[in-house]
């Protein structure tokens, strides 16, 4: 009786977390399936940290930078955010909004 237990519970672990991976992955890939475009100067961290190539402190440093220079006019303007190289900014094309 005890083995049938440890064989559930063992079995129940394994198909939560594929779940838990499947609705995180889910979350991010709706803004680029429903062509939801990000406002660069609405936008907090979290909603940042949806674009890719961006995580936690590339996100911070966009919102840091925007709360010290203003709003952002254009892509361009990305490139003085400290972290952000040409690779970056390219991948975000398409993706974001002024």
């Amino acid at each position: 009786m005890k083995f049938n237990t440890l064989i559930i519970f063992i079995f129940s672990l394994l198909m939560s977390a594929p779940i838990s991976v499947f609705a995180q992955n889910s979350a991010q890939s709706e803004v680029v399936v429903n062509n939801q475009l990000i406002n660069l100067n609405t936008a907090d961290q979290k909603a940042l940290e949806l674009l890719p190539g961006i995580g936690k402190s590339k996100a911070a440093a966009i919102v840091l930078y925007r709360d010290n220079n203003g709003h952002f006019k254009s892509i361009n303007d990305l490139k003085r955010v400290q972290g952000l190289g040409k690779k970056a900014i390219a991948k975000l094309k398409g993706k974001v909004r002024f």
